[in-house]
Formats: C-alpha cells, structure tokens, sequence
C-alpha cells in the first residue's frame, strides 16, 4: 500500500510540475534552459548545449531531465525563486516557467547537496519583471 502510494505521489508531482512550453522557446515567452540529474552523482544546467555561467534576468523555461529515482532539481534564487522541479523518487522529464532577477541563483540535489550542486549569476539588461506573458 505504501509502495502505491508513493508511486502515485510521484506520478501526480511529475504531471503537475509538467507545463508545455511555447514552441519556439523565445520572445516574451521566455528562453530554454535544459537541467540534468543523475544518472549518477551528476547536476548539470545548459543553454544551448553550453554550461550556464551567467545570465540576463527574465523569463525561462527550464526543462529538467531526471534520469535518477535518488536524485531531485531544486532551483533557488532572488525575489522568492525556490523551484523543486523534480522530487525523489520521480524519474523523467519535467518543464516548468521560472522568473530570474540579479542575483545567484543556485541548483542543487537537495538529498546529496553537498556535492550535487551549481550556481551561476543573473545579471545585465533584461526583462526583470514577472509582468511578462
């Protein structure tokens, strides 16, 4: 019974933390960024194929693969950014909409945050406002 529930938790978080983003993935929708945990002891954030170290602030959609029942992606950042985009146990794929304002944001496993972890900082001209649709 608990083993069912648990499954079923973690298929209702997953389907909840789905959101389709729009099909070019730019203008006032926002730009794609791609996360990636696991399958080992592994946290990764890219945009375009490429690390993240900085970024303009706005809008973003943040495609997490979670290829891992152990791990999770957390993003955490300024003006109340704190995004669980995957939870444990869920594995697979989730796509959520996330502001980024200046500051650092950090992305982390929160179970193995010690070594599973990232930061980059938001800086420059952009949209910094979550007035945008």
């Amino acid at each position: 019974m608990a083993r069912a529930l648990v499954a079923l938790t973690a298929f209702v978080v997953g389907i909840g933390a789905v959101v389709a983003p729009p099909a070019n993935g730019s203008g006032s929708g926002g730009r794609q960024l791609e996360g990636t945990v696991g399958p080992g002891f592994t946290i990764s954030l890219t945009e375009g194929g490429q690390p993240v170290e900085s970024l303009r602030p706005g809008i973003y959609w943040l495609t997490v693969h979670d290829l891992s029942s152990r791990h999770n992606f957390h993003i955490i950042g300024p003006a109340g950014l704190d995004e669980v985009v995957t939870s444990v146990p869920f594995v697979g794929d989730a796509t959520v909409k996330i502001l980024l304002k200046h500051g650092t944001v950090t992305f982390v496993c929160d179970p193995h945050q010690a070594t599973m972890n990232g930061s980059f900082t938001v800086g420059g001209v952009g949209q910094d406002s979550d007035d945008q649709e």
